[in-house]
C-alpha cells in the first residue's frame, strides 16, 4: 500500500521470498549503490559473533568484517560512526558473558565495560563530540548507563523484561526512551507518558529537535508515535514482538503484520502522514529493522536469515548470515571519506 506523495520515493519491490534458510556466513564484497557509500552495519552473524559491513570509501564494493567476538544470543548490536575523514566506529552490544562491551574501530578492539546486562536486551549507544553514552536493562531489571567520563550509573528506572532503551545516535546527553515495568512508554526527561506499549517490544527515539519524538508499538499492536506531549496511533498493524527505528528526519521503518519491511513518513508530531509504503521486501519473524540516521538506508533481516540493505539507490542482498532472532544496527556518515581501520 502506499499512499501520498513526497521528495522522497522508495523504489524496494523485490522478491525476498522462500522459506528461511541457514547459510554459511562467509566475507561477501557485493555491488552496492552510491547513495549507500558511508554507511556502516553492525549485526550478530549466524557463527555468534559480532560482524559489521561497511560500504568502503572509493570502491563500488561493501565488505563484511567478523570482529570475532562473540554476543549472547538473542541480543544485537548498535552502532555509531563519528569520525571526521576516517570513519570512527562505536559498536555497543550484550557479549556472551552477559556483560556490556564495546568495540571501537580507532582501537581495533573490543572492551569490557564490566557490567552485567539483562539476558535477552540489546544496548543503544549515542555519541556527541567527545561524549559517549551507553544505556542499557542491567541484570537487575534496572535502566543503567555508560559513559566514557564516568563509568556505569544506574537512573533509577525499571525496564520491562526482554526490552531494550534507545538514545538518539547523534544526542548523548539526550532522551532515553523505554519500555517500563508498569508497560508505559518512559523517558528519562519526561517520565511517564502514560502510552502502554506491546509486551516484548522497545521503542525507537529521535531527539533531533528540542523535545524527543519516539516510535513505538502500541499496546493495539499499532505504530504509534509519541511528540513529547501525546501519542498518536498512525493506525498501521506491527508484526508482533519486533519494533520500529526513526531517523533524524522522523521516518520510520517497521515490520508490517503482513511480514514485510513497511515505511511511514509525517510530520514530526504525528499530525500528518505523506507517506506509507509497504515495500514488499519479506522479513525473518521476531525481527527488526534499522534506519539510517539520515533516514537514506534501512538495513534489516530477510526472511531467508541474510542480512538486506534497502534504500532509494536500490536494494541488496550482502549474502552475510544473521543469528536468528536478531536485529542489525546502520549508521552513516556524511564527514568520512576513509574507512574505520
Amino acid at each position: 500500500m502506499m499512499f501520498g506523495s513526497r521528495k522522497r520515493s522508495w523504489s524496494l519491490r523485490g522478491a525476498v521470498g522462500g522459506a528461511a534458510m541457514l547459510v554459511a556466513l562467509a566475507a561477501a564484497y557485493v555491488s552496492v549503490p552510491a547513495a549507500h557509500a558511508n554507511t556502516s552495519i553492525a549485526f550478530q552473524a549466524n557463527t555468534g559473533h559480532l560482524w559489521y559491513w561497511s560500504a568502503d570509501s572509493g570502491s563500488p564494493d561493501g565488505a563484511g568484517h567478523d570482529l570475532h567476538l562473540g554476543m549472547l544470543e538473542g541480543t544485537s548490536p548498535s552502532i555509531i560512526d563519528n569520525g571526521f575523514v576516517r570513519s570512527n566506529l562505536h559498536i555497543a552490544f550484550q557479549a556472551n558473558t552477559g556483560n556490556l562491551w564495546e568495540y571501537t574501530s580507532s582501537s581495533g578492539a573490543g572492551h569490557n565495560r564490566h557490567l552485567g546486562m539483562m539476558p535477552g536486551t540489546s544496548p543503544s549507544v549515542a555519541t556527541s563530540g567527545s561524549r559517549e553514552t551507553i544505556p542499557f536493562q542491567a541484570n537487575t531489571g534496572s535502566l543503567w548507563q555508560w559513559t566514557f567520563a564516568f563509568g556505569g550509573k544506574e537512573l533509577g528506572g525499571k525496564l520491562m523484561k526482554g526490552t531494550s532503551p534507545s538514545i538518539s545516535a547523534g544526542s548523548a546527553d539526550g532522551d532515553i526512551a523505554y519500555h517500563a515495568k508498569d508497560g508505559h512508554l518512559w523517558t528519562t526527561l519526561h517520565g511517564d507518558t502514560g502510552l502502554a506499549m506491546k509486551a516484548g517490544t522497545s521503542p525507537s527515539v529521535n531527539d533531533a529537535r528540542s523535545t524527543a519524538v519516539v516510535a513505538f508499538q502500541g499496546h493495539n499492536g499499532h505504530l504509534w508515535l509519541w511528540n513529547g506531549s501525546r501519542g498518536h496511533d498512525l493506525g498501521l498493524a506491527m508484526m508482533a514482538g519486533t519494533s520500529p527505528s526513526i531517523s533524524s528526519l522522523d521516518e520510520i521503518a517497521f515490520q508490517g503484520a503482513n511480514g514485510h519491511l513497511w515505511t511511514w513518513e509525517g510530520s514530526w508530531d504525528g499530525s500528518g502522514t505523506y507517506l506509507v509504503n509497504d515495500t514488499g521486501l519479506g522479513m525473518m519473524a521476531g525481527t527488526s529493522p534499522g534506519i539510517e540516521p539520515n533516514g537514506n538506508s534501512i538495513a534489516f533481516q530477510a526472511n531467508t536469515g541474510h542480512l538486506w540493505l534497502a534504500g532509494p539507490g536500490g536494494n541488496r542482498d550482502l549474502h552475510l548470515g544473521m543469528m536468528a532472532g536478531t536485529s542489525p544496527s546502520i549508521t552513516y556518515n556524511a564527514w568520512t571519506s576513509l574507512p574505520a581501520t
